[in-house]
């Protein structure tokens, strides 16, 4: 069991000869594992690799968030004070407040693209949806602003809503992608803040 657990596949073979008519005969009989037990053992064993396996790559993958956080943050905190008070994180997203409650600005990342977004969460969310009405009703005003056309997600489905703005094809866990990345994520989340910090301001006024 102990073998098994470090990925150590063993077998005890116990090998007996008898004699017949002048020949020599092997009978041969597996005693461990028990042949019984054989497939259940290396069931838990294979898990429990796929496990250690899995976690390893978790903790890699979180040591890798933290330090783009940690890149993109310092850079970020030298164009902006919007994310000032803002920590790096293990997670593919870090936030700070837009002065509404309940309106977020994200940064997101994974291994397929990069994300600015507005994430809109009041709580109900027939509120979000009139809210985020409310914001699009100013679209072409916010996207002249910025300067490029955004991505409106409504996401009827779902609680909240977004507006974002992405850059796809570049991966979190690749560090050669960092570059672009943080300077696609940072200039677009000043531009993008300013776009729409007087409508958010015009829509509560409302």
């Amino acid at each position: 069991m102990w073998l098994l657990d470090h990925n150590i596949k063993i077998k005890c073979i116990r090998v007996t000869p008898y004699e017949l008519n002048g020949q020599i005969l092997l009978d041969t009989e597996q005693i461990i594992p028990i042949v019984d037990a054989e497939e259940y053992l290396i069931k838990i064993a294979n898990k429990k690799q796929e496990e250690f396996i899995s976690k390893e790559k978790n903790q890699t993958r979180h040591s890798l968030r933290i330090e783009f956080w940690e890149r993109l943050l310092q850079e970020m905190n030298e164009k902006s004070d919007l994310f000032k008070n803002i920590s790096p994180s293990k997670d593919s997203w870090i936030g700070c407040g837009s002065g509404h409650s309940g309106l977020v600005y994200n940064f997101v990342v994974t291994g397929n693209y990069a994300r600015i977004e507005l994430w809109i969460n009041r709580g109900l969310q027939e509120e979000n949806k009139v809210l985020f009405d409310s914001i699009y009703r100013y679209k072409n005003k916010i996207e002249t602003t910025f300067g490029d056309q955004l991505d409106w997600q409504r996401l009827n489905d779902g609680k909240g809503s977004r507006i974002a703005y992405i850059l796809k094809d570049v991966s979190v866990f690749n560090e050669e992608d960092w570059p672009q990345m943080i300077n696609f994520m940072t200039l677009n989340m000043i531009k993008f803040e300013i776009s729409l910090k007087n409508v958010l301001r015009d829509v509560f006024k409302k």
